[in-house]
């Protein structure tokens, strides 16, 4: 396998490791790629963005990269000429972005794209919004919002240094100490949730893609009160979700509602601000019962604790590692995200994202996202980042429950008086 020369960096091929194998496995089978958007407040230049995206290429090995299959599996085959595509679009970045994320959502990737990165700038006198859509093998919510900060660096005339190769999660895991694998995390086939029905396969539709901000106010009364109801923010989310939900559809009033939730195991991993795929899995599950809401969001932080130790992904990590060595086809890999992941709900949170609003005379004023696919029709997705004091929430569905973030927000709102 060859390597590049970047900027004094070697990033030669690697084969992908487990979770990039499985997404590159399930993408196949029905899109996988997301987005996150800035949108920034500033007078910027075309030709300055396409420099900046140019020097975040340089920054991130797997944004030069094509998946090819091999005999001894699929790996990441590094081409030094694909730039990142940049599509310029001239208009009101706060009215148009949600429709240019909805149809980068609606258009996959090949697996023979290189990159697996692509572009879109909103540009307006004084405002614009950048959106960077990738695939799931090569990235997860903080390599692109971690992005979006290095693009505005540069703009600013401070562009970050080049990083190391970029290291699978194995990799990573595997240089730590071993661990084994608690019990409560095998579960018996016959407790395995059911395989959800109705695939939303590529037919060339956009899904609906909606946004909402909480004032500052409210999310940090929010913060203020999950800390001291001993749950957190997320769990806060979840729960106002479900009782969105359940308001809104008649269908969402008489089920189980399984939230499903990514988690960011940068910090277990000592991963850093490498643009690659260090995700957990948690899952918790809201019944019928009318528990008060605060009690909801303290059960489903006890349920998903786990999740975010060492031993939670040594477990989650161990199961996707078994499926892949058994050699899976594309349907095989469809059918055991379908159980593994099987939720009416995902709710991707990034937190208070960690770097400034002000970027020289620039300033980024809200991050949307991470935006996905939900798996099947019915489902619902809501992504959320917080920036300036604002939680921003994005809803992506192909069926969408029309209202869900304003009913959240009310939700909230009653849930912090």
């Amino acid at each position: 396998m060859g390597s590049v020369m970047q900027h004094g960096h070697v990033h030669t091929d690697r084969k992908l490791g487990a979770l990039e194998h499985l997404f590159w496995l399930i993408d196949k089978h029905r899109p996988l790629h997301f987005t996150m958007t800035g949108h920034v407040v500033g007078k910027t230049d075309v030709a300055a963005w396409r420099t900046a995206l140019d020097a975040l290429q340089r920054r991130n090995a797997l944004m030069s990269a094509a998946i090819e299959a091999a005999e001894e599996g699929p790996f990441f085959r590094q081409r030094k000429n694909a730039r990142i595509p940049l599509r310029i679009v001239e208009g009101d970045p706060g009215r148009s972005w949600q429709a240019e994320v909805a149809a980068e959502l609606g258009a996959p990737f090949s697996e023979k794209d290189s990159p697996l990165i692509r572009a879109v700038l909103i540009h307006a006198d004084g405002a614009a919004a950048i959106t960077l859509a990738a695939h799931h093998s090569i990235a997860d919510g903080f390599s692109l919002a971690y992005a979006i900060r290095d693009i505005l660096s540069t703009l600013a005339g401070n562009p970050p240094p080049t990083l190391p190769q970029t290291p699978s999660e194995d990799e990573l895991f595997d240089a730590g100490p071993p661990e084994p694998i608690p019990t409560q995390y095998a579960p018996a086939a016959d407790a395995l949730p059911p395989v959800p029905k109705g695939y939303h396969l590529r037919d060339g539709s956009n899904p609906f893609v909606s946004s909402l901000s909480l004032p500052q106010q409210l999310t940090a009364q929010l913060r203020a009160r999950a800390r001291a109801e001993s749950t957190t923010v997320h769990c806060a989310l979840a729960t106002a979700l479900t009782f969105a939900a359940r308001k809104l559809s008649t269908a969402w009033s008489t089920i189980p509602i399984r939230v499903w939730s990514p988690v960011n195991m940068r910090p277990v991993l000592n991963a850093g601000e490498h643009c690659g795929n260090y995700l957990g899995s948690a899952s918790s599950s809201f019944g019928l019962e009318t528990d008060a809401f605060w009690d909801l969001a303290r059960r489903m932080g006890a349920e998903i604790a786990p999740a975010k130790t060492r031993s939670g992904l040594h477990a989650a990590l161990s199961a996707v590692r078994d499926f892949i060595s058994s050699g899976p086809d594309v349907a095989g890999a469809a059918g055991f995200a379908s159980v593994a992941f099987a939720h009416e709900a995902v709710l991707t949170n990034l937190g208070v994202l960690p770097f400034p609003i002000q970027y020289g005379p620039l300033r980024l004023q809200r991050v949307w996202g991470p935006c996905i696919l939900p798996d099947f029709e019915d489902m619902q997705s809501v992504g959320v980042a917080t920036i300036g004091g604002e939680a921003c929430l994005t809803h992506s569905s192909y069926s969408p429950i029309l209202g869900l973030l304003e009913e959240m927000h009310t939700k909230l709102l009653l849930a912090t008086v």
